[in-house]
């Protein structure tokens, strides 16, 4: 018996790796997952609201921002999906698209003031307030990916 179990401990040992203990939302990542739910808040808006101009501006003035937050995502993903990383992601930026479609049709007019009102304040920012004002929104990510508990050693490499 104590054979079983010490093989079965060293099978555990070798599967698990440091990815597993980072399965969280550091800084970066949490920033990243809130970077999402504004961009699909707004992509909607672009759509219900006729607000595509903006939509359009907003995704040319924060390309790199964008870009580097999907980066993190994708990590994330494939450190916790592996070879089903691309569909889970997929299914992931889905839903947060229609969970804005939905508060789109619930609210109708107020949503397209509110949203256009948050058009208003991202397309004055800079570059670099960008990650600042996207923490300070409040969006909160899901339980999808859980926020670290002990986020001091996260970093962008998330």
């Amino acid at each position: 018996m104590t054979r079983v179990a010490g093989v079965g401990m060293a099978l555990a040992l070798l599967l698990w790796s440091p990815a597993q203990a980072q399965d969280c939302a550091g800084p970066f990542l949490t920033n990243a997952v809130q970077a999402r739910v504004l961009q699909s808040d707004l992509m909607v808006a672009g759509l219900a609201c006729n607000e595509r101009g903006r939509y359009n501006a907003f995704v040319k003035r924060f390309e790199t921002e964008l870009v580097a937050r999907g980066h993190a995502l994708k990590r994330y993903f494939h450190r916790t999906h592996g070879l089903a990383a691309e569909r889970e992601l997929n299914r992931y930026v889905t839903r947060l698209a229609n969970q804005a479609s939905a508060h789109s049709i619930a609210f109708g007019n107020a949503y397209c003031a509110r949203v256009g009102k948050l058009f208003e304040q991202v397309l004055r920012l800079e570059p670099r307030e960008f990650e600042s004002f996207v923490a300070i929104v409040g969006w909160t990510p899901d339980e999808t990916i859980p926020r670290c508990v002990h986020q001091a050693s996260a970093t962008a490499a998330e």
